[in-house]
């Protein structure tokens, strides 16, 4: 027998990872975040105990802003509640223009992709961790040659992975010093993957990298690696097809039980299950 922070399963009863099987996973609630958010949510975040959830859209201004909730049960996104706290992302560089972003693992660094910056991503330090209103700029910014909605990194901060809309790729990056991303040394490796993705993830142990794949597409796809980490080999494992049109924004669990989309045709944030 196994177990988890939920009871005790059979190896056979126990549900299998969204990072390797989305085919399995099932619509498991939503969330209308539309007293907030009033337009297109472009990416979004869950922090890793599950209890913290970010979403990038346009608010009541004209400028982008990131919204910031509190989940009160872990995990479930039905018991979010707003935490009345944001960062316009143009009081941190003028002008700027966030089509994607991330906070470190441990909730101190957070990062942009500026369309209105040729794609360039900005670095910025959270004074009080995994607080967005907290976000003050470190002027530290890294070059990308195109178009990218999504990026994220290994846990340990070495790697960055960011997925381009244009040519259909996910490029990996390594950073000589951890977190900082001018200190990238240039692609390592990449892949091309089915269509556009503006929302793509890699698992914390490097086996697999799940893609949302947009416009039109309205599916996920699960890629394993083999070496972990090395995004040249891989390779399409599982795909679901989801209700939801038009979503452009992906996050997942650390410990694959659920996946979060949202965007499209409506102002919700949806949780998957993985299945059996």
């Amino acid at each position: 027998m196994l177990r988890s922070n939920h009871g005790t399963f059979s190896s056979r009863d126990r549900p299998r990872s969204v990072w390797a099987y989305p085919a399995n996973a099932s619509l498991n609630g939503d969330f209308d975040v539309s007293a907030e958010v009033t337009s297109t949510i472009f990416d979004l975040q869950i922090k890793t105990d599950g209890t913290k959830l970010y979403i990038l859209a346009n608010g009541s201004s004209t400028a982008t802003t990131i919204f910031q909730y509190t989940l009160t049960i872990p995990w479930d996104i039905t018991s979010l509640v707003y935490d009345n706290k944001t960062i316009d992302i143009s009081t941190l560089v003028v002008g700027a223009k966030a089509t994607g972003f991330r906070i470190g693992d441990d909730g101190n660094k957070f990062y942009f992709s500026n369309e209105n910056d040729s794609w360039v991503i900005e670095q910025s330090t959270l004074s009080t961790p995994w607080d967005i209103s907290t976000a003050v700029y470190d002027s530290i910014t890294s070059a990308y040659v195109d178009p990218t909605y999504s990026f994220s990194f290994k846990a340990d901060g070495t790697m960055l992975f960011v997925a381009y809309t244009q040519g259909n790729r996910l490029v990996s990056y390594e950073l000589s010093t951890p977190w900082d991303i001018s200190t990238n040394g240039g692609a390592i490796n990449g892949a091309s993957i089915k269509t556009a993705s503006t929302g793509a993830r890699v698992e914390p142990n490097g086996e697999h990298s799940l893609c949302i794949n947009n416009p039109g597409a309205d599916t996920v796809d699960s890629y394993s690696m083999e070496p972990s980490w090395d995004v040249s080999t891989m390779a399409i494992v599982s795909t679901l097809t989801m209700s939801e049109r038009g979503a452009v924004a992906l996050d997942v669990g650390e410990d694959g039980r659920y996946f979060y989309v949202g965007g499209g045709t409506t102002s919700k944030v949806y949780r998957y299950r993985a299945g059996q």
